[in-house]
């Protein structure tokens, strides 16, 4: 349990940062449009994100585990940051400040609503409540100004297009997150964002590339390159994909609020920009309504840390199993039984971890059907644990489980192809002695 608190905090920590560099974006895209348009500046963001990147080892990036997840990847990288981007671009354009701010403003409260039928995580209606708080927030700061533009059809299609986008980017991410880690997501998404946007470039540049390439030469337009790649991109990206695998939908998204906060602190500071009562009273509703949504969260029907429902905790079943040295675990092949000992307990990110390899049939026969069930018996006592067990590809999951059983490292290897873990989902144990009656337990 400390440990799924700690990865809350860290969670927590990483959405923050990322949306504070977000929300002083605005001061380096405003000083690099001085010598670039949008698309321009977009292109060599992102194409210069995505070569950083590439400082990276390979490991690290996660690309091999990545590799059964390329399509989902592609779509991440789509909707995020092709998609939102082109839809707030072209949105802003065709519509007035006040009636884009409100748009964007409700990407929470949409991916909220669509992440309990489609992740099954259904928010409180106390997080529903200061989300919406925190929205209040952000559409007071934008009627606030005075409304620009006009607002026609094309306007309102791309910023509704906008939000989709960025439900989607939050749905998908947290659903893939179990298969994927944060930096081989983020690598996606910079990637699909430096082809598309430097294709965009060079068309609108005609094909010329010493009028794409013209803008490197001005020094501020590079600081601002350099600020909106390094924070707002690499860092910005992977923290949001970090806090995204360890957060529900409603606790995350709602941190986009922030942006608009630190976008307002950051006019005041750098720009001189006029600061109002009704500015300060905005910006409290939006601090509330985050840490309302972060504080109502304990309530929530379904959290993604899967915390133990009834009297205990799934350390009871760890330890048991721990204890118990040996298990016995039974799955299925076409309409035969099949059993074998193990002895490899995990808890990785709130889950049951079990860990084999890819090569033995235990492997084939969970991939063909994940319903299993394990027993194991201890001290006058047994337990069966029944459920599905869902493959986890990613590299800290098989490293976790690896450092805390090291004499395996003469076997396996979390970066060898061969080593496996999986989880359990929709768990149910089960104790039972001949003394006391039966107490099962659902995680």
């Amino acid at each position: 349990m400390k440990r799924e608190n700690q990865a809350g905090w860290k969670a927590t920590l990483a959405a923050i940062c990322c949306h504070s560099c977000w929300g002083l974006s605005f001061l380096a895209s405003r000083k690099g449009l001085d010598s670039a348009n949008v698309f321009v500046l977009l292109s060599h963001r992102f194409l210069l994100s995505f070569l950083i990147l590439h400082l990276f080892p390979r490991q690290v990036i996660g690309l091999k585990d990545a590799k059964k997840a390329v399509y989902s990847l592609l779509a991440l990288g789509l909707a995020q940051p092709v998609v939102y981007f082109l839809g707030e671009q072209y949105g802003i354009l065709h519509s007035t400040t006040s009636f884009s701010g409100v748009m964007i403003a409700m990407i929470p409260v949409v991916s909220t609503l669509a992440a309990g039928p489609i992740l099954k995580e259904r928010p409180t209606w106390g997080q529903l409540f200061f989300s919406l708080l925190s929205v209040g927030g952000v559409i007071g700061i934008g009627l606030m100004n005075r409304s620009s533009g006009n607002l026609d059809g094309i306007g309102v299609a791309a910023l509704l297009l906008a939000v989709l986008a960025a439900a989607v980017y939050s749905l998908l991410a947290r659903g893939i997150s179990d298969r994927t880690a944060p930096f081989a997501r983020t690598y996606a998404m910079l990637g699909v964002g430096a082809l598309v946007f430097t294709a965009i470039a060079l068309i609108q540049c005609k094909g010329s590339l010493s009028a794409y390439f013209a803008p490197l030469a001005v020094p501020s337009y590079l600081l601002s390159l350099l600020f909106l790649s390094l924070l707002c991109s690499v860092l910005g990206f992977f923290l949001s994909s970090y806090a995204i695998t360890k957060l529900p939908v409603a606790r995350e998204t709602v941190f986009s609020n922030l942006t608009t906060a630190v976008s307002v602190f950051a006019g005041v500071v750098f720009l001189d920009e006029p600061f109002s009562w009704f500015s300060a009273v905005c910006i409290l509703l939006i601090l509330v309504g985050i840490w309302g949504v972060q504080r109502t969260a304990e309530k929530a029907n379904h959290e993604t840390n899967h915390m133990i429902k009834g009297e205990s905790d799934m350390n009871e079943i760890y330890e048991f199993l721990k204890q118990a040295n040996t298990y016995y675990l039974a799955t299925v092949e076409g309409d035969q039984p099949r059993v074998r000992p193990f002895g490899t307990v995990d808890i990785f990110e709130g889950k049951l971890y079990i860990q084999t390899g890819k090569v033995k049939p235990v492997s084939n026969q969970l991939h063909a059907n994940p319903k299993a069930e394990l027993c194991a018996f201890l001290d006058g006592r047994w337990i069966r644990v029944s459920g599905e067990l869902i493959p986890d590809e990613r590299i800290e999951a098989k490293k976790h489980m690896l450092d805390n059983y090291p004499m395996l490292r003469s076997m396996y290897d979390e970066q060898d192809g061969n080593t496996e873990v999986f989880y359990f989902q929709n768990g149910v144990a089960t104790f039972s002695s001949f003394t006391e009656a039966p107490r099962t337990i659902a995680f």
